[in-house]
């Protein structure tokens, strides 16, 4: 989940590698800090907090060629100053930056370093004393070879060796490292998004590999030593994409984002009237038995509409599967399934770690994915994009919105029809237009539940789904404690905690299921709980809190959520919140 960065190159390491690293700070932030070569010595600039902070530390006159960075989420150790990358051998030798989790660590300690005094907490630090400890016997890339036999967890690394400063040794096992060639440079990282400035294109390793960098070339090899060659992809991530812009927050900016991505992704795969999925996906889907989702998170919410309306429309069987529940206990049910795994930085490690055990039992997989040339993406037997561009507030909007308008055409598609889609999409659009240019009016319910600790969102069918979407966005930027639910399990236990300072926010997406629950709003209101309605215009009653245009498909989850959204975002804007950065939490989960 950390960001981390290497560069060799004509330009100043230390410009490049904290411009990097602040492109890379939505992956990490609780710590940052970058090493570089000056004369003839590493030097390491480190502390807590974000990159600005280690900026204003680092005098501007210096200058270097060489140098690697990092930005944390911690895993191991506390948010402090020792704990924070990039971290030394116990000899000065080899420095390095770390993203991943050594799942042995504590035994490597106690089997090969048993004299070492540790500084830190980090199992990070385990590994940059064992080189140390392995190149006393052998040759450098017998070291990192070594390295890599003994590590058992996830590590993309890179090091930085005293003893040859003209280069940079990298790592990768089960968490993404990609090394970009540029004009007379050379960088690492692990993510695309920090080759903006200056790298065309770029390879991505595979596990267990290794590779040396020097200032005009890479060297890639695989866990015995044989050399690999792999294909260049073109770095098409352009500026525009991550930049602000006039919004003060990224989340705002995406919100907002979110009617050209559903526009985007229509015109990907609505071609003629028609959706253009491959057709060997379709019939693989068509002929299983049982469809399974895996995914995390938003993804997993948005799982559950693929379920609904699967079984609803098409009545095949789906399981949604919370990856990490599953990564060593799947047992698939059928004579013929299908897996789909849903991902939109396409480097969970919960859902690789599942993929994996899928492929071990010979079972098709279709990864759903937002970015392109992922590990879930190269594992996978089929692939499909979101087109939702780059995300960079850590909690997802406009990808959420894609992953359900994608499960739409995936569904419509298997079923073979195509009469409405363009009609919904259409309506679709007119309504989250609609949400956005009147977002203001959701500042009356805002003002009436940003003081509170806890709430309820709550709905039925469809507006139930939307619920748990709703309740993880407030509790990720807001910090009020949500939680989504059936309006029909209130009474199953939940409505103990009504009273009159614990709010219930009701989505309201259909007739059939409107009298219910406001009928259950009633038992909140009979104990004097506060209560807001958001629903569609054919079912608002008067005291309802916002009424929306109707969007008469199962595509009417999306504008509910998008309300949500911006209920989120400002109750988090009034607590004066980091919105694109919230507590404890980092985009990309690359650690199991």
């Amino acid at each position: 989940m950390c960001g981390l960065v290497g560069y060799i190159g004509k330009n100043n390491a230390k410009d490049i590698l904290l411009s990097s690293l602040e492109l890379l700070e939505y992956r990490g932030y609780d710590s940052s800090g970058i090493a570089i070569r000056i004369n003839d010595s590493i030097v390491t600039y480190k502390d807590i907090g974000r990159v600005s902070h280690l900026r204003s530390i680092i005098k501007n006159n210096i200058y270097s060629n060489i140098g690697i960075g990092h930005t944390r989420w911690a895993t191991h150790g506390s948010v402090n100053r020792i704990n924070a990358h990039p971290h030394s051998s116990f000899d000065g030798r080899f420095t390095l930056v770390h993203n991943g989790v050594i799942e042995n660590y504590l035994e490597l300690k106690m089997m090969y370093l048993s004299d070492v005094d540790f500084i830190s907490s980090t199992d990070s630090e385990v590994i940059v004393n064992l080189l140390s400890y392995f190149i006393r016997k052998c040759s450098i890339e017998e070291a990192l070879r070594k390295l890599i036999s003994v590590l058992k967890g996830s590590f993309a690394l890179v090091i930085f060796d005293r003893d040859n400063m003209d280069r940079l040794y990298v790592i990768k096992n089960k968490t993404p490292l990609l090394i970009g060639k540029g004009n007379d440079e050379i960088m690492v990282s692990s993510d695309a998004l920090a080759f903006i400035n200056s790298i065309d294109s770029y390879i991505c390793l595979d596990d267990m590999e290794y590779a040396i960098l020097c200032k005009n070339s890479v060297k890639v090899f695989d866990s015995r030593g044989n050399i690999i060659l792999h294909n260049e992809i073109k770095n098409d991530t352009n500026k525009e994409e991550i930049s602000k812009g006039d919004y003060p927050y990224y989340m705002l900016k995406e919100i907002e984002e979110i009617p050209s991505c559903i526009e985007r992704i229509r015109n990907k795969y609505i071609y003629e009237g028609c959706i253009t999925i491959d057709e060997s996906l379709l019939n693989e889907i068509r002929d299983s038995d049982i469809i399974y989702v895996a995914s995390c998170g938003t993804s997993y919410y948005a799982s559950l509409y693929f379920k609904y309306i699967m079984e609803k429309e098409y009545k095949k069987k789906v399981d949604v599967l919370i990856a990490s529940e599953y990564i060593y206990s799947f047992e698939a049910i059928g004579r013929n399934p299908f897996i789909i795994v849903v991902s939109q930085s396409g480097e969970t490690q919960d859902v690789i770690s599942f993929v994996s055990k899928c492929k071990e039992k010979g079972l098709r997989t279709l990864c759903i994915t937002n970015t392109r040339y992922s590990t879930l993406e190269r594992e996978c037997d089929y692939s499909l994009s979101l087109e939702a561009r780059k995300e960079v507030a850590v909690a997802s909007t406009k990808a959420y919105v894609n992953e359900v308008v994608l499960f739409y055409f995936l569904e419509k598609a298997i079923m073979n029809d195509i009469n409405r889609v363009v009609v919904d999409i259409d309506e679709l659009l007119i309504s989250v237009k609609d949400v956005i240019s009147r977002n203001k009016e959701i500042d009356n319910i805002v003002k009436q539940i940003v003081s509170k600790d806890h709430l309820y969102y709550v709905g039925r069918e469809l507006g139930y789904y939307g619920s748990l979407e709703a309740a993880l966005k407030l509790k990720e930027i807001s910090y009020i404690h949500a939680e989504g639910l059936s309006s029909s399990e209130l009474k199953h236990g939940s409505i103990a905690l009504i009273d009159s300072s614990f709010p219930t926010i009701a989505l309201i997406d259909n007739m059939i299921d409107e009298l219910l629950v406001r009928s259950n709003l009633q038992e909140i209101k009979s104990r004097d709980g506060m209560t807001f309605v958001i629903t569609y215009s054919p079912f608002y009653k008067d005291g309802d809190s916002l009424s929306l245009k109707l969007v008469d498909s199962s595509l009417r989850i999306i504008p509910l959520v998008v309300v949500s959204q911006y209920i989120a975002y400002k109750c988090a804007l009034l607590k004066g919140n980091d919105i694109d950065k919230p507590r404890n939490l980092a985009k990309s989960v690359t650690v199991l």
